[in-house]
This record gives C-alpha cells, sequence and structure tokens, in this order.
C-alpha cells in the first residue's frame, strides 16, 4: 500500500530538512527528491575525504527510521559519493537498514 501524496510529501520535507541539518557535520552536503511513479525517495550524500562513512550511514538511518512503516511500498534509496566515487548506494528500505549491521561498510571499500 502505498499512503497519500501528502503524507510522503511530509515525509520528504521532514527528512530532507534533518539531513540538510547534518551538512557540514556528518557529510558534506545531503539532496534528496521524491519519485512517486517510481515509489521512489531518493536521496545523495556528498562525502568529503574526513568523513565517516558508517557514522554518517547511522545518522542517515536515524533520521529515516520513523518513517520507513509510514512509506508504504515507496523506498528510499541513498548513494554516497566522495569526488567522482561512488563509495555506497543502498537501494531499499531493508538494504538501508541492514547496512548497519555490515562490518565492511566504510572500510576497504571506502578508499
Amino acid at each position: 500500500m502505498t499512503p497519500n501524496t501528502n503524507d510522503l510529501l511530509k515525509i520528504r520535507r521532514e527528512t530532507l530538512v534533518a539531513l540538510k541539518a547534518l551538512d557540514g557535520t556528518h557529510w558534506q552536503s545531503a539532496r534528496g527528491e521524491l519519485h512517486l511513479q517510481n515509489l521512489e525517495m531518493p536521496n545523495w550524500i556528498i562525502m568529503r575525504s574526513s568523513d565517516d562513512l558508517a557514522a554518517a550511514h547511522c545518522a542517515f538511518v536515524a533520521i529515516y527510521e520513523p518513517h520507513f512503516a509510514g512509506m508504504g511500498a515507496v523506498q528510499a534509496t541513498v548513494s554516497y559519493t566522495r569526488g567522482n566515487a561512488q563509495l555506497e548506494f543502498f537501494e531499499t528500505n531493508d538494504a538501508i537498514r541492514a547496512a548497519l549491521t555490515d562490518p565492511t561498510l566504510g572500510g576497504a571499500r571506502d578508499e
């Protein structure tokens, strides 16, 4: 089931405000959109060389976790990039959550 558009727009606004509030702390900058036609809420996180990917992902999940249940069939996605390199990409709510227990997140793949 997909929630109504107004509920999804509210979730998008709230999560984007929270993500942008962390610009300059856990990451350089965050962007996001809502693609209702694709049942997708994509997010792009631009990392600085000094940013810790695992810590950034924990912060991202903390923002989204309260909203996952209310998103219905809509899936959040998140891409972490540094310069021209994509560090990680998670394309479902479950994958975003599962990455929290991935011991290699932010490890060798982060270089």
